[in-house]
């Protein structure tokens, strides 16, 4: 996105750079993404990192550090979720970046009844 909005001489929101991860955070962020492979997708959209995943993740850790390492996840899932749900008719979401100019819905209604010479309801 960034190369993309850079040659159209388009300035970058500040919510596509990422915040910097801390110390230490990486392989937290790095199980994440590996715990994130596991998700159940469905016509709704991806749903929560299953339990049993961070469970089968987690086993032989101390209690403490299971704790620590199932609410971060939870949290960064909770994010993650939030940012893909698309915004609403007059939303502003800082979510996960989208192409400049993407089609909307209806954009792409259009363009499939165009091929077919018909035109659509309601347009």
């Amino acid at each position: 996105m960034i190369p993309v909005l850079t040659a159209r001489k388009q300035p970058i929101p500040k919510h596509y750079f990422p915040p910097p991860v801390p110390a230490g955070g990486g392989e937290w962020l790095d199980s994440f993404h590996e715990l994130s492979t596991d998700r159940q997708i469905t016509d709704h959209g991806p749903g929560p990192i299953p339990a049993a995943s961070i469970a089968r993740h987690t086993a032989g850790w101390p209690e403490d550090e299971v704790e620590a390492f199932r609410t971060c996840i939870r949290a960064m899932d909770a994010a993650f979720l939030d940012a893909i749900v698309p915004a609403k008719d007059g939303e502003e979401k800082h979510g996960l970046p989208q192409p400049p100019d993407a089609p909307t819905d209806k954009d792409r209604r259009r363009a499939a009844f165009r091929k077919l010479g018909k035109k659509p309801n309601g347009s």
